[in-house]
């Protein structure tokens, strides 16, 4: 259990509630957060879980703000009896939520490590080689879906693919008596979001050489036509010795499948996943990971995520609609280069972002370098101009191919005056050519008095008033009504309400044609028709 939550060490000192409840509770907590979801109190959980009531954390309550034990309290009315009864039921209750031991061939289960949205995750020794490994291994209600089988088996067969020392290396995966499982190496240390939590912030070095391994881990899985689609920091393990190391494969995906998930269906972590990620687009490709990564490093050097929601389809949103605040804002102890660098890696557009890992990794060794971004302020890399390449100007010739070619162009020159020419022949002069132009000159005088009186006409007798007015942008106010009606439309799309949805999308486009939330409408209207 984590020091510093008073709530849960009063619960277990006091005799409410066992270890094992408070810290079953807590893990709820971190998985809702991880969703995007505000997590309750961890009172409110333990109530609903039946390991408290609501007497219970109101002496809790009591005692934390007194600072003393619950019989000083003023809710301190529970008799001893009923104290130790209530602790043998939440000690059965947690004991009914632990997940089983499994028994795997060859290795012995030491402990559990954590619960992900694929498995569980446990802490074993493997007796062939005695050394201490981790292994995931699929829950039961879930080995019974041959779709959860097949994902489980995936990640394994991703794994087996990479060899990378930034990357958690496969080490076994087989079956035993209906448990899938998967042998994994075991890191000693912990994520980067458990770094972030105890620390608030990471310093700007030390969250850039994360970065920097984390796009090596990428490059490598890149060349393997892999894209992760879920970087975050409960996803970047660090070792004692501050290797930092990309973990589950669960959502990876070869860019060359063309079966997987569903147009239209998100996959990824709604603080961190990319815009593309958000629209439900299938065939995402390795700029997705770098938009993530991107995010997570906000999140290293600021102690916040770039977008806070109160569900996950108002971060996907965000996502899509908003640009996050620039880093410096929120510390101004960060480097421009870093705030840049953060900027362009979560650019809303896959083509201004850093195209592949190997130019990111270039990128944040000159920010480590103190440095400019490529292309911030100047580029480092030495670009022919756009406008060159519009009007096809070509470089400057040295002197000696600029001597030369003026020698050729002599050289031309007196061949083409030696060269014989044909007789010239005299051209007559037709008749009537000077009453022509007499006849030009008075049209052109007339033409413009025409013209003149048109414009007067347009600009005394109201002509004028029959152009259309210019267009105004949007306001802020206009485009965050906007947004917030994109979510709400998204939000019945996702319910299956497709008729409403698409009623809701048109309606937007006529009441906000100009934000960027209506063209966003448009896409989803136009995916809702082809349906």
């Amino acid at each position: 259990m984590p020091k510093g939550n008073r709530f849960g060490e009063i619960a277990v000192r006091e005799g409410f509630a066992s270890r094992k409840a408070v810290r079953s509770c807590l893990e709820i907590q971190s998985k809702l957060k991880s969703f995007g979801v505000e997590p309750k109190r961890l009172g409110e959980i333990m109530v609903e879980k039946g390991f408290l009531t609501e007497e219970d954390v109101r002496a809790i309550l009591d005692v934390q703000k007194l600072g003393g034990s619950r019989m000083d309290s003023r809710s301190g009315v529970i008799n001893e009896a009923s104290r130790v009864r209530r602790l043998y039921t939440s000690q059965v209750e947690a004991t009914k939520d632990m997940p089983i031991m499994p028994k795997i061939p060859g290795y012995v289960i030491l402990e559990l490590l954590g619960e992900g949205g694929m498995g569980v995750v446990y802490k074993a020794r493997q007796e062939s080689l005695d050394r201490i490994v981790a292994i995931k291994v699929l829950p039961s209600r879930a080995a019974k879906e041959t779709t959860f089988i097949k994902r489980f088996l995936a990640e394994a067969r991703t794994v087996a693919r990479l060899n990378h020392e930034n990357i958690i290396g496969g080490i076994d995966v087989g079956e035993a008596d209906g448990t899938y499982y998967f042998v994994m190496e075991h890191v000693e240390g912990e994520s980067v979001a458990d770094l972030i939590r105890r620390k608030g912030y990471l310093e700007e070095r030390v969250a850039l050489q994360i970065t920097a391994q984390m796009a090596r881990a990428l490059q490598h899985a890149h060349k393997h036509g892999l894209v992760h689609r879920d970087v975050k920091p409960q996803n970047i393990l660090l070792t004692r010795n501050n290797l930092a190391k990309l973990c589950d494969m669960g959502l990876a995906k070869v860019q060359s499948e063309q079966q997987g998930d569903a147009a239209g269906v998100p996959v990824g972590t709604p603080h961190y996943l990319s815009p593309e990620q958000a629209r439900g687009e299938a065939d995402v490709d390795i700029r997705s990971d770098i938009y993530s990564l991107g995010a997570s490093l906000y999140h290293m050097l600021t102690g916040v995520t770039p977008f806070e929601g109160e569900s996950p389809m108002v971060l996907m949103t965000k996502h899509l609609t908003e640009d996050p605040l620039p880093p410096r804002k929120h510390n101004g102890q960060i480097s421009r280069g870093a705030s840049e660098l953060v900027q362009r890696m979560m650019a809303k557009e896959k083509e201004d972002r850093h195209q592949t890992p190997g130019e990111l990794l270039d990128d944040v060794e000159r920010v480590l370098e103190g440095k400019r971004i490529t292309g911030a302020g100047g580029s480092a890399r030495a670009k022919r101009p756009r406008s060159a390449r519009r009007s096809g100007t070509r470089p400057r010739l040295s002197e000696s191919s600029a001597a030369s070619s003026r020698g050729e162009r002599d050289r031309g020159a007196e061949r083409e005056r030696d060269r014989p020419r044909p007789p010239r022949v005299r051209s007559r002069t037709v008749r009537g050519t000077a009453s022509n132009e007499t006849v030009s000159l008075l049209l052109i005088p007339l033409a413009l008095l025409v013209v003149g009186g048109i414009i007067a006409w347009y600009a005394f007798a109201g002509g004028a008033n029959l152009l259309p007015p210019p267009k105004t942008p949007p306001t802020a106010a206009e485009q965050q009504r906007a947004n917030d009606a994109l979510t709400r439309y998204r939000s019945l799309e996702t319910e299956g309400r497709v008729d409403e949805a698409a009623d809701g999308y048109r309606s937007l486009l006529q009441s906000y044609p100009d934000t960027h939330a209506a063209g966003l409408a448009r896409d989803y209207l136009a995916d809702l028709e082809q349906r």
